[in-house]
């Protein structure tokens, strides 16, 4: 077993991030699942949320999103981009990334 690793989502997709958790167990030490919260998400204000000290913790992360206009839902596009600084100062650099798009 190595690593830490993080599922990331939002919207609806809690069954798929707990699916990935279960396979993550099999390989890494800690496994941590988190949803990305849009404002009136009543669900996603009970369940732990992702932040930028998430990203930091994981040496493995998998994103889930929901498609939105052809792209990532607005939400993990705003953890995304919030996450520059830890980019920039190379606190991302040794982590693995993945994202799952629903199927």
């Amino acid at each position: 077993m190595s690593g830490r690793i993080a599922i990331i989502y939002s919207g609806d997709l809690a069954d798929v991030a707990g699916a990935f958790a279960d396979g993550a167990a099999h390989v890494a030490t800690q496994v941590r699942t988190a949803r990305l919260a849009d404002g009136d998400d009543a669900a996603a204000r009970r369940e732990t949320r992702a932040d930028l000290s998430l990203l930091e913790w994981a040496d493995g992360i998998a994103f889930g999103t929901p498609g939105h206009e052809g792209g990532p839902a607005p939400e993990l596009m705003h953890l995304l981009d919030s996450s520059e600084p830890l980019w920039n100062s190379g606190r991302l650099l040794h982590a693995r990334y993945d994202t799952w798009p629903p199927g």
